[in-house]
């Protein structure tokens, strides 16, 4: 017997099940001595497998106790492998399982330890015969249980979408920093809802993390911080970087209830973010402003992408470029010879040695150490040039960039129009005879291939698209607000240590500020911002 939920009632209660199958039991047992074992579960049977990658696809046999997540099933299959009994009784096919593959390594492990199943519901029962009809009858019903729980999976989503969308909570624990407010439920009386509604002490933890982050703390050490703030709230919950890392990424805090965050039992992994589905943003849930949680965002981002891009060793890593043949320098640690160094690694360029680091890390603080204001006033030559170095090299970089995007855009006009050729030359052969096409079955599949390879080629040409025309998009600032940024640098890495945090926090200002710093043979930094 299996229900999903304790409320479950009709025709699929537990009470009901159970009777049917002693009915059958008395019925087509008459001559046995029976012995029942019951196999009472209460959960969904749509739970996939837990697919192992290291299991073969179509092994002789399954562990079952690796693959399922039920524990009654798991159970009744032990049972069976022990020879417990000869014969399994159950109420109907969607009661044993929804799911295809499950219900296929069920089978195959009964039928391993040589034990019957029969079906009970009276619409069932034509199953349970040995002729060849009753196999494809058997198919047929688990395939229904099988769109039957898709179509109830879609029905609850639907749902949880209509609630998400007018911001009421769609069950379980509220996120951390907030609490449950009941709501009168209009549509089902004998059904509570609830809102989210700001637990202010929490609301404190949850701001201190978006701070520590953003001013470069890792999770290991925010943990740390916040042990020390000594609070109740900070007891009830287990920290660990997991959980940091969910309340960085729940948009909740800046405003925005999400649903769809996970695809549930069947696909549980975390959806992207363009798959969330947002309730209008609600002033009253909004526990950090919008500029930290989009600060918030592009450090996880940055640190997604690369573990170590913030606690490198390597200062200038991924901002300095070659003067001469404008390319990234690369790293390199070469050990006791000499150390930590900088290289172009344009083996045509010949123009930069590799530089070590700890000299180029020392030029660039020289560039930086000058008195902003006395130079405004006292050699406005020296001023003029520093400006002048990054307006030449903006207009350049700017010019690159319209003719990379011209020879994409020109690439990706080509691409669209060879798609749409080859999807008419499809609806032509799809309206012709199976002769023609049978004819023409090798050209259509050589048609259908390209269109795939095309549809590859076409979205990878729009992502850098993208991406070119958010940096062309970047805009020229004026001398005024040139010299304040890099005052306004100065004045956060002035206070700086040599700690792990400290250097993490001058990766960030650093990515933050500067575009480019382009270097030459004589050491010479040219300064491009953002």
């Amino acid at each position: 017997m299996r229900v999903s939920t304790d409320e479950q009632d009709g025709n699929n209660s537990k009470p009901n099940q159970l009777k049917v199958i002693d009915t059958y039991i008395s019925s087509n047992f008459t001559n046995f001595d029976v012995k029942t074992i019951i196999y009472d579960e209460t959960m969904s049977a749509s739970i996939p497998i837990q697919h192992n990658k290291n299991n073969e696809d179509y092994p002789e046999k399954y562990n079952f106790r690796q693959l399922l997540n039920r524990p009654e099933l798991i159970r009744m299959l032990s049972d069976a492998e022990l020879n417990k009994f000869t014969d399994i009784c159950v109420y109907s096919h969607d009661r044993l399982s929804r799911d295809e593959f499950q219900t296929f390594i069920i089978l195959t492990t009964l039928k391993l330890f040589k034990v019957k199943i029969h079906y009970c519901c009276p619409t069932e029962q034509s199953t349970n015969s040995p002729e060849k009809g009753s196999k494809f009858l058997d198919y047929m019903f688990s395939c229904f249980a099988n769109i039957e729980a898709f179509k109830i999976s879609t029905r609850v989503t639907e749902g949880c979408e209509i609630n998400a969308r007018n911001g009421i909570w769609g069950g379980g624990k509220p996120p951390f920093g907030y609490t449950l407010q009941q709501i009168p439920n209009t549509k089902k009386k004998n059904k509570s809802q609830s809102k989210l509604k700001v637990c202010y002490q929490e609301a404190f933890i949850v701001n201190k993390i978006f701070y520590l982050y953003t001013t470069g703390y890792i999770p290991s050490e925010i943990i740390a911080e916040i042990k020390n703030l000594k609070l109740n709230s900070i007891y009830s919950r287990k920290w660990s970087t997991d959980a940091i890392l969910s309340i960085l990424r729940n948009p909740v805090y800046k405003g925005f209830q999400a649903y769809n965050k996970r695809g549930g039992k069947r696909k549980p992994n975390r959806n992207s973010e363009d798959k969330f589905i947002y309730a209008d943003y609600n002033e009253d849930w909004a526990i950090i402003s919008q500029d930290i949680w989009d600060k918030a965002k592009q450090i996880r981002l940055q640190r997604e992408a690369s573990t170590t891009i913030h606690s490198t060793n390597f200062l200038l890593r991924d901002v300095l470029k070659c003067e001469h043949c404008n390319t990234v320098l690369e790293t390199k640690n070469n050990g006791n010879a000499t150390g930590n160094v900088y290289f172009c690694p344009n083996k045509s360029c010949k123009k930069i040695k590799p530089l070590k680091a700890n000299i180029l890390h020392n030029s660039f603080f020289k560039l930086l150490d000058i008195d902003i204001t006395g130079l405004i006033n006292s050699n406005k030559n020296k001023y003029n040039e520093l400006f002048d170095n990054y307006v030449n090299l903006f207009t350049s970089k700017n010019k690159s960039l319209k003719t990379e995007i011209d020879i994409i855009n020109n690439s990706l006009n080509e691409k669209n129009l060879l798609y749409n050729q080859g999807i008419e030359k499809l609806k032509y052969f799809n309206a012709q005879n199976l002769q023609i096409k049978t004819k023409n079955a090798f050209l259509i599949t050589a048609i259908n291939n390209r269109l795939v390879s095309l549809k590859s080629d076409i979205e990878i040409l729009r992502a850098e698209l993208d991406v070119k025309q958010k940096n062309a998009n970047s805009v020229l600032i004026n001398k005024t607000s040139f010299i304040n940024k890099i005052l306004s640098f100065n004045n956060f890495i002035l206070d700086l240590d040599d700690s792990p945090h400290a250097k993490r926090l001058f990766r960030m200002l650093l990515l933050d500020t500067f575009d480019s710093l382009y270097i030459n043979e004589n050491l010479e930094i040219t300064i491009v911002l953002k």
